[in-house]
C-alpha cells in the first residue's frame, strides 16, 4: 500500500514537472518570456538535422502614427548603429558581460538611433536570458524589428522537450520595415558542433528613407585550423551579401549594410574603396565608411577588425563615425557598438 502511494506520489511530481516544462517562464532581468515551441521558428529539412528552414519573425513597438505613415521624404539626418551582442550579453566572450541590460544602457549613451544592425542575437535560450534579444532592445527604444535565425542550438536542455533557442541577426528601424527577406548563404564551412544552420543574411526596406537595409554575420571558423577554409568561405559568402542587392536597389536607393564580418588581419585605411585594402573578402562597388576593432577578449595579433558598415550612394551626405570605447560601451559584448552619422551635406 505504501509503495502504491510513492508511486502515485511520483507520478504527481513528474506530470506536474512536466507541466511547468510545458509552461516555462524565465525571469531575467524583469524581462518574462515564455520559451516557444520549434515549430513555430524553424523546421528540419535535412534527415541529418543539420539543416533548418526558419520563418522570419517580426515585430513593433512603433507609435501608432509612426505605423500609418510610409510617406517617401528625404531625411536631413540619420543614425545608424552597429552592434554584436554576444548572445543578448550572456555569451561569455566581454568581461562584464550581465545581460541584456547593459546592452540597452549602452545603446542609450548613443542616443536615439534611426536604425540599429545587430548580430549574435539570442532567442529563447535558458542559458543567454530567455528572451529575443531583438524584441527587448525594440521595446526599449520603440522600434520595429525582425530577426532572422542563424543557428539551431541542438544541445540545449529544452530541445529534447520540443523548444527552441536560436543565434540570429536583426534589423530595428524608427521607421516601419517592409520588403523583409533572409538569404542562407550557399557556401558554408567550419560549423561547431551542436548547432543546425548556417550562416544568413536578413535584408529590409524603410520605403519612407528610400534606404535597403542589410545585417550579417559572416564565417568567423572554429579554430585555427580552418583558418584558411573560413577565409575562403566569407569572400564567397560576402559575394552572396552583394548579390542580395538587385539593380535597381542599386542605382536608386541608399544601401546600408552592417554587421560582424569576422574578418581578421585588417588594415585600418579609413576612407578607402573596400576592394583596395580589404583582402581577400571584397564587396564590389561597395565602400566602407568605419571599421572597427573587436573587443577585449578576440583577435588575431591585435590587428582584428570585425564590425563594419557599408554606405553606397550616400553621395551628397556627410558621414560622421564613432566608436563608443568608453566605460559605458566596454566589457557587455566582446564587440564594441559602432554608429554612423549620416547628414545632408
Amino acid at each position: 500500500m505504501r509503495k502504491n502511494i510513492s508511486v502515485a506520489i511520483l507520478l504527481i511530481v513528474v506530470l506536474n514537472c512536466a507541466v511547468a516544462w510545458e509552461n516555462y517562464y524565465y525571469n531575467t532581468e524583469g524581462i518574462e518570456k515564455r520559451t516557444l515551441k520549434i515549430q513555430d521558428l524553424c523546421t528540419f529539412i535535412s534527415e541529418d538535422h543539420k539543416q533548418i528552414e526558419c520563418q522570419i519573425q517580426t515585430g513593433s513597438f512603433l507609435p501608432e502614427s509612426s505605423l500609418q505613415s510610409n510617406e517617401i521624404k528625404s531625411f536631413d539626418q540619420l543614425k545608424v548603429v552597429e552592434y554584436n551582442i554576444d548572445r543578448n550579453g550572456f555569451g561569455g566572450d566581454g568581461p562584464n558581460e550581465k545581460g541584456i541590460q547593459p546592452i540597452i544602457d549602452a545603446l542609450k549613451t548613443l542616443g536615439d538611433a534611426d536604425v540599429i544592425i545587430l548580430s549574435e542575437v539570442a532567442r529563447d535560450c535558458p542559458q543567454w536570458g530567455s528572451y529575443n534579444g531583438a524584441e527587448e532592445i525594440a521595446r526599449a527604444f520603440k522600434m520595429d524589428w525582425a530577426y532572422s535565425v542563424e543557428f539551431l542550438e541542438l544541445d540545449n536542455s529544452l530541445f529534447k522537450l520540443g523548444y527552441q533557442c536560436t543565434i540570429g541577426n536583426a534589423i530595428l528601424s524608427n521607421r516601419p520595415l517592409s520588403n523583409i527577406i533572409q538569404k542562407q548563404f550557399k557556401t558554408q564551412c567550419c560549423m561547431f558542433s551542436g548547432r543546425a544552420g548556417g550562416r544568413v543574411a536578413i535584408k529590409a526596406t524603410i520605403e519612407s528613407y528610400n534606404i535597403t537595409l542589410i545585417s550579417s554575420h559572416l564565417e568567423s571558423g572554429t579554430g585555427f585550423e580552418d583558418f584558411i577554409d573560413a577565409m575562403i568561405t566569407r569572400e564567397k559568402q560576402s559575394q552572396e551579401l552583394v548579390d542580395m542587392i538587385d539593380p535597381i536597389e542599386e542605382e536608386n536607393k541608399l544601401i546600408i549594410i552592417g554587421g560582424d564580418f569576422n574578418s581578421p588581419l585588417r588594415q585600418f585605411n579609413k576612407g578607402k574603396p573596400f576592394r583596395e585594402y580589404q583582402d581577400p573578402f571584397m564587396f564590389k562597388y561597395l565602400w566602407p565608411h568605419r571599421n572597427t576593432c573587436v573587443g577585449d577578449t578576440l583577435g588575431y595579433f591585435g590587428l582584428s577588425a570585425f564590425d563594419y558598415l557599408y554606405f553606397k550612394n550616400h553621395h551628397g551626405y556627410h558621414l560622421d563615425s564613432f566608436i563608443c570605447k568608453s566605460q559605458a560601451c566596454t566589457g557587455f559584448s566582446d564587440h564594441f557598438p559602432i554608429q554612423v552619422n549620416i547628414s545632408r551635406m
